[in-house]
């Protein structure tokens, strides 16, 4: 399934997607869950993660830019974004 609106892009897993996810899991002691969103937001080249969970934030904040959905527009402007 592929579709596009203005805000998302739905994409197939990628190959090798399970193995960096299972790679995470350990590595970080983050659920599998958390893992596959983990690596999925780094393969496809994600800017910032968003999330409400403080603690997935913290861990993820080690393999990419993590920020809370208050602190979002901050965070891509510092990025360099127009928002």
């Amino acid at each position: 399934m592929e579709a596009k609106c203005s805000c998302l892009e739905f994409l197939q897993p990628l190959a090798g997607l399970w193995d960096e996810a299972e790679k995470i899991c350990a590595d970080a002691s983050i659920s599998p869950p958390d893992a596959i969103h983990l690596a999925t937001a780094v393969r496809v080249g994600c800017d910032l993660l968003v999330t409400r969970d403080s603690d997935f934030m913290k861990l993820a904040g080690d393999y990419i830019a993590a920020s809370t959905p208050e602190r979002a527009e901050p965070a891509l402007k510092a990025a360099g974004f127009a928002v």
